[in-house]
């Protein structure tokens, strides 16, 4: 058998073809052909005797992340953390504003009948 060094013109053009073909396809922003890809990967699985893979077919990058992320978080963490944060957030806010207020008129009227009564004591003697 011969081992080949060199491609001939015609060899080149052929491999630069190809290449364009497969750079072309993979930056297409056109809709994908849905029932073919699916048909054509479930078809791959049954050849290596594994069962059909479970599509899920979305819009764009952006909401593939989300719905990864969403398929891979239990259930039950999605609505505990989702209720976590969104009471937390409104606890928190909650007793902010009623300690806050609590607190604030409480110092004041403390504060300033202790502060009262010591400058009118300090101020009287002098």
């Amino acid at each position: 058998m011969t081992k080949t060094t060199e491609l001939t013109p015609a060899q080149w053009d052929t491999t630069y073809a190809i290449r364009r073909e497969y750079l072309d396809a993979g930056l297409s922003t056109k809709p994908a052909d849905r029932p073919a890809a699916e048909n054509a990967i479930t078809r791959m699985y049954e050849m290596t005797g594994k069962p059909a893979p479970r599509f899920v077919w979305v819009d764009s990058p952006a909401t593939a992340n989300l719905a990864l992320w969403l398929l891979r978080t239990p259930k039950s963490q999605i609505g505990r953390d989702s209720l976590r944060a969104s009471l937390g957030a409104s606890l928190g806010d909650s007793l902010r504003a009623s300690l806050g207020a609590s607190l604030g008129d409480s110092l004041r009227a403390s504060l300033g009948a202790s502060l009262g009564a010591s400058l009118g004591a300090s101020l009287g003697d002098s």
